[in-house]
């Protein structure tokens, strides 16, 4: 009996060491207030981040798309999600959009789905 309680109570000290190691070199000479700040710590960039997302969420669209919008001959054209089967082509000539408007069509516009394909054409001819 003496034996498991001497067991038990080496063992006690030895996980209450391990604690206690394990406590101490988790805290460091900072002070808490210090340590757990509320401002976020920014390990990048911001702006390399922002561009990060911006690739990432133009990939995850063109992954997505079934339809993908430019230019041809100087008009909008739809193309199939290939980019080069031409799935419609419009009569609305490019140079009577804005500048950012012609830009962004010959940079290629990517859409979902059918619905969203018409409310796109929709709003450039109305």
């Amino acid at each position: 009996m003496r034996r498991t309680i001497g067991i038990c109570f080496f063992m006690a000290m030895v996980l209450g060491g391990a604690m206690l190691a394990v406590w101490t070199a988790g805290s460091s000479d900072t002070p808490d207030i210090e340590r757990f700040s509320t401002e976020p710590q920014l390990e990048a960039d911001p702006v390399e981040v922002t561009e990060q997302w911006e690739v990432a969420e133009s990939m995850a669209l063109r992954e997505n798309a079934r339809y993908v919008i430019g230019e041809k001959d100087g008009f909008l054209v739809v193309y199939e999600s290939d980019g080069s089967t031409v799935y419609l082509e419009t009569n609305i000539r490019l140079e009577h959009l804005s500048q950012q408007e012609q830009e962004t069509i010959k940079n290629h516009i990517f859409i979902r789905d059918d619905r969203e394909l018409y409310d796109f054409l929709e709003s450039y001819t109305s």
